[in-house]
């Protein structure tokens, strides 16, 4: 379910730590980290790239960028594709859990302890 006040203390918080590793917060990095908190169904880079690109808001090679940095900061965590097809998931959830990977779909899961 989404709540958006509880999306915007979270986009806060973020904003927060990019401000603190002294990093701007851009309209392409605000339009990411609002995607991945509404979409926590683990997206790939493509997915999330296809989604910000739409508003034309943002390159592929911004994506990879400020995801790569989201990373670096402990914003988000990636996930790589069990089938071995290269792709990345990113999952924003960064407490400790597991994921469980559909074989047929390759959607990934959230497994709590």
């Amino acid at each position: 379910m989404h709540d958006p006040a509880t999306e915007r203390e979270q986009l806060l918080h973020y904003e927060e730590m990019l401000r603190n590793a002294n990093q701007f917060v851009t309209v392409q990095r605000r339009a990411m980290l609002k995607y991945l908190l509404r979409h926590q169904v683990h997206p790939t880079t493509a997915q999330i790239a296809s989604a910000i690109g739409r508003s034309g808001s943002a390159s592929l090679a911004t994506v990879y960028n400020n995801l790569a940095l989201f990373a670096e900061l402990g914003i988000v965590h990636a996930i790589r594709s069990p089938h071995g097809d290269g792709e990345t998931h990113w999952d924003i959830r960064t407490e400790p859990h597991h994921h469980l990977s559909c074989t047929d779909c390759g959607q990934v899961f959230d497994i709590d302890y």
